[in-house]
Formats: C-alpha cells, structure tokens, sequence
C-alpha cells in the first residue's frame, strides 16, 4: 500500500509546460490516451483537467503530495497546477494505461 506523504518533487524534478492541442474558440478538448504507462513526465498546462482513470494504477503526484490511483478514479487538477501519474504494476507484468481527460480552456474576453 502506497501512504500519502508530503515530498519535495518540483525541487527533484523539472516541470515541463505541457502545450494541450485546441482549436481557436474551443472551450474544452476531450483526449483519450491507452499507452503502456502513463505519460511519465512532471509537467503543466494552461489548462485545468479532469482525468478519470479508465485503466491503470499507481500514484499521482500534485505538487509535493503523493496520492494512490486505480482504475475508475476521478481527479481534477487546477490550470497550472505541476504533476505526475506514474504507473505502477500490480502484477509486475504490465503496466498498461487508459485514461480520458477533459481539458477546460480558458477564454479570453
């Protein structure tokens, strides 16, 4: 079992700016991803996200907080807000993926 705990990621890892594709006037982007881990890199986007979780586990890293994920999980995640879900095998065999976000972009007046 994975225990929630309070850690200095941002210091231990670089964010990366994550570019979300729009379209100009589109106020939200749907994005299915079925890969064999999630993506692994610390990162953040202009955009707030609301992730469900359709396959996978592992943990989720927000910031310098830890928080355990597995299939049928919901998590939205603010504009600009650094983080990570990183795979975790429970069988040690495969660490396959899915998931479905939905992307809010901001519009400008």
């Amino acid at each position: 079992m994975i225990n929630s705990a309070h850690i200095n990621y941002q210091n231990a890892m670089k964010t990366l700016q994550f570019n979300v594709p729009t379209m100009e006037g589109q106020s939200l982007t749907i994005q299915e991803d079925v890969m064999d881990s999630f993506y692994p890199h610390f990162h953040s986007h202009q955009e707030a996200q609301l992730m469900w979780i359709v396959k996978g586990n592992g943990v989720l890293v927000v910031e310098n907080t830890l928080h355990p994920f597995k299939e049928n999980d919901i998590f939205f995640l603010a504009a600009n807000q650094p983080h990570v879900f990183k795979s975790v095998s429970l069988d040690r065999l495969s660490n396959e993926s899915r998931s479905i976000s939905v992307f809010l972009i901001r519009m400008e007046n």
